[in-house]
């Protein structure tokens, strides 16, 4: 089709080779600067140079390893790393070469692999010296490396194929000791599958999928060279796309999944290879379309900057260190923040192979998810972090999870990164503040021109060109070989975006407003926006675009504009338990914190935002009990009676104490501080239970005034100081008791005002002796309650009200 060139294989260049005459001198040198002979013969003088051999790897623990890592949904991964510290200071061999300039040379091997790859994370490399990776056959060939190479003093290479390669370094005699000093390898990346590895069942995708030069992507040939895979750490590949900004500026962004793992701590380890695939459409379901292509590794780039990434939506977002190569033909994918879910097709590299498209059947909405059944082809391990593309050939979403395989029809998830973290992403993306709701994709290598028929004539040129002449303009992006000239479509006004342009029909990437129309009276200016409430959920759209409730032009999402007054939520109370309940070194008080309610309503799960970052703090600091942990769901009862402290430890709940039946579950929230006996923050977590968890059931408790009141524990919290102060922020959600879900903030400072004097028999430990403490102590019998314990109960009925 036009869009690659064929790479020829080994044989077909021993053919070349063997029937070209004469050979340049160019190829007689660089031979023999590489110890081989112009002939290609080993050199033997090679087997001085020293050799870090590392053991065969252990394929049978790799499969199992990996097995398990897949049900987990972790990066697909390709090589084993290996730690080492190998420097020109005390390892290699150093000599001259053919030219006289100082060589290093190091050798470095694992029998049996069929790859391998290296990172070196201090590099400093002087400004005369080279690098150059090479296999002993001198078959694959990575180089040469130069200073200019080095990533925030890092550099990670690509793939190079074989497993017993050399290392060369060549510089100048006045650079030896920068040479020594300043470059480390650190990372021997030791291959097992992937990278066109010869198993038939390591690094292939599987028959059903289809080559993006099937005709399954025929029209799509403007997005797919923005898509690619990249290796992250050596170890682990990912798809993902360069991705287009509403300045239209070339900005090297691309966008990937969160959970394949790019972080600022990793940036510099990321590689991207680019427009590997085939160069024909092998019949899909064939044994050859199962089998590896012909696609090569060649055109890569390497290293990042990490700039945001969200776990909700299984997002995240890099620039990378430098644009692609101009010759490489890289296009910026467009994008779309709309909720419509018309789907397109999916672009993608499953197990480190040829890039592949599958179309849609279904597309819907499944919370923070798209889910997608597929049509045509579907997707595997390291597909993960690609893109999904709406009808109009714009991402709406980065491959998260999913189980589609080509012997099944199960659905993939993709994140709705552009609604959910459009406040990450826009810094980015709309970087002048427009509030584009779209854009497309940008093409530089075809960026000003589109094909113009004059007087039965194809040109390629400019639009005002066409129009000086009176020609028949069909479209900014076209091609004379797209269009017949003889006889040519009709034109009229095409609306990108807010962009207008006069196009045909077929060849209208956008809105066409009908033939003969014209782009006078600017026809594309956008539709007026604002807030649209779909549940309790706040989106930026048109009027026409809202799914939901249309708040009105230039509403804003700003405060609570999609929370329904309710009844269900009245503000947060508390109930202090004791003081001193606890064995340590200071004096403490426990405290009960509750969300009020009203009757018959729930509480499902406790959240922080980016307006409500401080979820629980104090004064002071926290008790932790060493047998405890940082919810409910980690307390134990069975160790009450050994540990009694554990009932006082500090943790978050949604109303049990215990792990009895308890589903507790937390997602986003780092509690390493509160582990410490600080506080919870998170600007994107919660602690959550199902609608269908009793235990989210409200009912009576005793608040800080002893009086009766009806809600949800939340935290029970142990706090050092007796005149220290608790802090307790968060966004609620839950149901009424109609099963209409409500949202509120609340808030509250408590202190150890102690009302409520601990009840003996109180064995549930909300301040109240009533029949729950009865059936606590009928439940719990022999371990650790006795007759004594329900004599206490009996006598101290009612105690707390």
């Amino acid at each position: 089709m036009g869009r690659t060139i064929s790479v020829p294989n080994r044989g077909e260049i021993i053919t070349m080779l063997h029937a070209t005459k004469t050979v340049s001198a160019a190829f007689i040198i660089a031979a023999s600067c590489l110890g081989v002979s112009a002939s290609g013969d080993y050199n033997p003088s090679l087997d001085i140079v020293p050799m870090h051999e590392i053991a065969p790897l252990d394929l049978d623990w790799l499969t199992e390893d990996d097995r398990l890592r897949d049900e987990e949904s972790l990066p697909y991964r390709f090589a084993q790393p290996h730690e080492s510290f190998i420097t020109p200071g005390n390892d290699g061999i150093w000599d001259r070469d053919d030219s006289g300039r100082l060589r290093w040379r190091m050798r470095i091997s694992s029998k049996g692999a069929p790859h391998l790859n290296f990172g070196f994370e201090h590099y400093d490399m002087p400004a005369s010296a080279e690098m150059m990776i090479e296999s002993v056959d001198k078959w694959s060939i990575r180089g040469p490396f130069t200073a200019d190479d080095a990533q925030e003093g890092e550099l990670w290479t690509p793939m190079v194929m074989g497993d017993d390669l050399f290392i060369t370094i060549t510089c100048n005699d006045a650079d030896r000791f920068q040479l020594e000093e300043g470059v480390i390898l650190t990372k021997i990346n030791v291959g097992y599958r992937g990278f066109q590895t010869p198993q038939s069942d390591r690094g292939t995708s599987e028959a059903c999928n289809h080559d993006v030069e099937c005709p399954l992507c025929d029209e799509w040939w403007n997005e797919i060279p923005a898509i690619a895979m990249y290796t992250i750490n050596g170890s682990l590949v990912c798809s993902g796309s360069m991705i287009n900004n509403t300045s239209n500026n070339e900005d090297p962004l691309f966008m990937t999944a969160d959970h394949c793992g790019v972080r600022a701590s990793n940036d510099q380890a990321l590689v991207v290879y680019w427009n590997h695939q085939n160069s024909f459409c092998r019949t899909p379901g064939s044994s050859q379309s199962g089998g590896n292509g012909n696609g090569n590794y060649n055109q890569t780039t390497a290293g990042s900057q990490f700039l945001t990434t969200n776990s909700t939506y299984d997002c995240c977002l890099i620039r990378l260190n430098s644009s692609p190569q101009e010759s490489y033909g890289i296009t910026y994918a467009g994008w779309s923040r709309s909720n419509s879910n018309a789907g397109g097709r999916v672009i993608h590299h499953p197990q480190t192979a040829e890039k592949r498209c599958s179309s849609i059947d279904a597309l819907y909405s499944n919370s923070q998810y798209w889910g997608v059944n597929y049509d045509e082809g579907r997707t595997d391990y390291g597909s993960s972090g690609s893109p999904l593309f709406n009808s109009n050939r714009q991402i709406i979403g980065m491959l998260c999870c999913g189980g589609s395989f080509c012997s099944n029809d199960s659905d993939d998830y993709y994140g709705k990164a552009f609604i959910g973290h459009w406040s990450g992403l826009a810094p980015y993306l709309d970087p002048q503040g427009t509030n584009q709701q779209s854009v497309d994709t940008l093409n530089p290598n075809n960026l000003n021109t589109g094909a113009c028929c004059w007087l039965g004539n194809c040109y390629q040129v400019e639009e005002e060109n066409c129009n000086n002449v009176d020609g028949d303009y069909q479209g900014l992006g076209t091609t004379c070989g797209s269009v017949d000239c003889a006889n040519p479509d009709p034109t009229g006004a095409c609306c990108t975006g807010t962009t207008c342009s006069i196009s045909s029909q077929a060849n209208c990437s956008g809105t066409y407003l009908g033939d003969d129309t014209d782009c006078s009276d600017d026809p594309c200016a956008p539709d007026p926006t604002g807030a649209c409430c779909v549940g309790t959920t706040c989106v930026i759209t048109t009027e026409a675009g809202c799914s939901g409730s249309y708040k009105g032009d230039d509403t804003t999402c700003s405060g609570s504009s999609c929370l329904a007054d309710t009844d269900a939520f009245s503000g947060l109370a508390y109930s202090i338990v004791g003081q001193n309940l606890v064995d340590d070194a200071e004096p403490t008080w426990t405290v009960d914190v509750y969300a009020v309610l009203g009757d018959g309503c729930r509480l499902d799960a406790v959240a922080g935002d980016t307006s409500t970052t401080k979820m629980i703090s104090t004064t002071s600091s926290f008790y932790q009990n060493q047998y405890g942990g940082n919810t409910s769901a980690s307390i134990n009862p069975a160790l009450y009676s050994a540990f009694p402290d554990l009932r006082y430890d500090s943790f978050v709940t949604i109303g049990s104490l215990d792990q009895t039946g308890n589903n507790l579950a937390d997602i986003g929230i780092d509690f390493n501080a509160f582990e410490n006996g600080g506080a919870i923050d998170s600007s994107d977590g919660s602690w959550f239970i199902t609608p269908d968890d009793a235990q989210g059931d409200s009912g009576e408790f005793s608040n800080e005034s002893c009086e009766s009141g009806n809600g949800v524990r939340i935290a029970r919290l142990t706090v050092r100081d007796l005149s220290a102060s608790v802090y307790v922020e968060a966004l609620f959600q839950g149901k009424d008791a109609s099963g209409i879900t409500w949202q509120a903030t609340g808030s509250m400072s408590i202190v150890n005002d102690n009302c409520n004097v601990l009840c003996e028999g109180d064995t549930n430990t909300d301040g109240i002796v009533n029949v729950s403490d009865l059936l606590a102590v009928i439940a719990s019998w022999g371990d650790p309650y006795d007759v004594n314990d329900l004599l206490t109960v009996i006598a101290n009925w009612n105690c707390g009200l």
